[in-house]
């Protein structure tokens, strides 16, 4: 597949000596949806499903000019591979997909005394939706003084949730009490408690399930808000005295 984009741990997989045949990762991960039987209704329901993994497989072949040639970079080659949990980067759609990815397996044919030899890979993907390599900001905005605050947005991806990185500076503030952001619509919300003082920086990770103040882990209640695709609407709240404070919300879009 000349000139589609494909690294694995920062190796490229597509050189002039390192030609992949097909890349398929167009189809949607390994769903888990787990029936539950209905009491006297002859029926079921389904009240949660998952994304555990991802199979990726890509096929190819790499070659040289001689046989000595071919031997080192077939050993090059598979180190490559060594890593686990890392980023398998596709070129897809004008862009890149991102995938955190080990390796399953590698299978190499090498007719004998022939200077190529033809691959396939098997890769796991543990995040299983591709994520953009690009962040996209949701909101920008500085000089916020209210208490309460509600964002009307829209997120782009074809994954079931979309995971934003809330990044919340303080320039001036009084008091003590809780803050929370939240998804209006299915009611997840994550609440940090304590004293603010002007200068803090926190950070509401929602796909690495993190929450910082001044960048060191900090404690927090609740539960991380995820937002499908489309229009959504985020709130912001505290029980601070007063504040002056700068709001950030941006994500990498993830897509299936």
């Amino acid at each position: 597949m000349a000139g589609t984009t494909l690294f694995f741990d920062n190796n490229n997989l597509q050189t002039a000596n390192i030609i992949t045949q097909s890349i398929d990762h167009a189809s949607i991960p390994q769903k888990d949806a787990k029936l539950y039987a209905l009491a006297h209704a002859s029926a079921s329901t389904i009240p949660f499903t998952s994304y555990p993994s991802k199979m990726i497989t890509v096929t190819g072949r790499i070659f040289h000019d001689t046989v000595e040639q071919l031997d080192d970079l077939l050993d090059t080659f598979r180190g490559y591979f060594t890593n686990t949990g890392a980023n398998l980067d596709i070129g897809y759609n004008n862009a890149t997909r991102r995938y955190i990815a080990t390796v399953n397996s590698l299978t190499v044919d090498r007719p004998g005394g022939l200077t190529y030899a033809d691959f396939k890979i098997e890769f796991v993907a543990t995040q299983p939706f591709g994520q953009s390599t690009t962040p996209l900001t949701l909101v920008s905005a500085s000089g916020r003084t209210a208490a309460t605050y509600t964002d009307l947005v829209t997120f782009s991806g074809t994954a079931p949730w979309q995971r934003p990185v809330v990044t919340i500076t303080y320039t001036t503030v009084s008091g003590n009490g809780s803050i929370n952001f939240g998804n209006n619509a299915n009611g997840q919300q994550l609440t940090i408690s304590g004293a603010r003082a002007a200068g803090d920086v926190i950070t509401l990770d929602v796909s690495k399930k993190s929450v910082q103040v001044n960048y060191v882990d900090y404690p927090f209640t609740g539960a991380f808000p995820e937002f499908p695709p489309g229009p959504q609407s985020m709130s912001y709240s505290d029980a601070l005295g007063s504040r002056n404070l700068t709001y950030n919300v941006s994500y990498y879009p993830l897509y299936l």
